[in-house]
């Protein structure tokens, strides 16, 4: 074996088994508390939030768990519940700008206290100029009626000739 090759699998095991320690048991957990009618009453607590953005309340824990754990744990979030909702293009674009502007912020915002920014002031500053991202742009495609073709998510398996 080469030793690109052997360089390029060790790379993608430690990148992979990281993260797969992460999502694997989030899923289950977020399965779980599906079930169990957990995330509907989390969904319900950011619905005022959300819905100034032009989100459905269920969209709320995505971008809430985007916040706390990472971008990953909330795809896989988003998309556990996106075939039950009925949104438009324009809404998982304002949820996909939010979450690009406020995730990760307990790590993120470590980091910055690292380099002398206050823990507290970063994460209000990124939660805040994303909220207000969000609401600019919702506001923007309303007005113009921009993106409002119903979103649908196609997820394509590929086959490998070999």
């Amino acid at each position: 074996m080469s030793k690109f090759f052997r360089n390029s699998l060790s790379e993608i095991k430690d990148i992979c088994i990281p993260l797969y320690k992460i999502l694997i048991p989030f899923i289950f957990i977020i399965k779980i508390l599906e079930e169990i009618g957990i995330v509907k009453i989390i969904s319900n607590l950011f619905e005022p939030i959300v819905q100034l953005l032009g989100l459905p309340a269920e969209l709320g824990i995505v971008w809430v768990t985007a916040i706390i754990i990472n971008v990953y744990a909330a795809i896989i979030l988003f998309i556990n519940i996106v075939p039950s909702l009925d949104l438009t293009v324009a809404q998982v674009t304002v949820l996909t700008l939010v979450i690009l502007i406020a995730h990760n912020i307990l790590v993120e915002s470590a980091i910055s206290r690292a380099a002398g920014v206050s823990f507290f002031y970063a994460s209000i500053l990124r939660i805040g100029i994303a909220f207000l991202a969000g609401y600019i742009l919702y506001r923007i495609y309303f007005y113009f009626g921009f993106l409002q073709e119903k979103f649908s998510l196609v997820l394509e398996q590929r086959v490998i000739a070999t």
